[in-house]
């Protein structure tokens, strides 16, 4: 699955902290290590194993030009990164398994479920998972638009992946301060949260660059 992660960087010489393959490919360049107490380990938004495609927008295809690609930035950084899909215990997927064969038959499609019922199934699974970041799932691993069939192994990942992310700590501390219910919370509320599962610097990290007032929508994609 191919999806956007930003990080902060405050200064130009502020290290991100990766150590990345050395073996060239025309898609991309894998992240081998994260180096502890580093921007990226700290954010805990990249995984050792992820697929480093594209650094704001710029292609890369090697370990040189990736490390000239993050040096370069200064303020956020976007990449866009390729990370296979969580596994998925037995037993849960043979809920989701379930629950995909009676969306089956109300669905109205051929070969699946429809696209809006797969991101009515990532809500129920990974409650508090914002709509817009439902929608970018499905998107990325479906890659269908309302209207087409999503099959069972796309909407088991899906569900799988919202879920991973739910359970992280930065989200989990949003959900929990800002409730299902409520659109936005102030960016020091959201620091002192992110408190109780990190230090005071990840924190800080953490909400760097958000606003005053946060949305749940602008702080999962600005985590992730």
């Amino acid at each position: 699955m191919e999806y956007e992660v930003g990080l902060y960087k405050r200064e130009k010489s502020t290290r991100i902290g990766v150590g990345l393959g050395t073996k060239p490919d025309h898609d991309g360049v894998k992240v081998k290590e994260l180096v502890p107490d580093r921007l990226a380990a700290l954010s805990g938004k990249l995984q050792e194993g992820d697929v480093v495609l594209e650094v704001n927008g710029q292609r890369v295809s090697d370990r040189e030009g990736a490390a000239a690609a993050l040096s370069a930035q200064t303020g956020e950084v976007k990449l866009r990164v390729r990370r296979a899909p969580p596994p998925v215990e037995e037993e849960t997927r043979a809920n989701l398994r379930t629950a995909f064969d009676d969306l089956c038959t109300d669905s109205g499609v051929n070969g699946g479920v429809s696209w809006a019922q797969c991101c009515m199934a990532v809500q129920y699974f990974a409650p508090g998972t914002a709509w817009e970041e439902t929608m970018r799932i499905v998107r990325a691993v479906a890659g269908t638009e309302e209207g087409s069939a999503v099959g069972f192994d796309a909407f088991c990942e899906a569900c799988a992946v919202a879920a991973q992310r739910a359970a992280q700590p930065a989200s989990m501390a949003f959900t929990r301060l800002a409730g299902p219910g409520r659109g936005e919370v102030g960016r020091d509320e959201l620091r002192e949260a992110l408190g109780a599962h990190a230090t005071a610097e990840e924190a800080a990290l953490m909400v760097a660059g958000l606003p005053e007032r946060v949305t749940r929508g602008v702080f999962e994609a600005h985590v992730r």
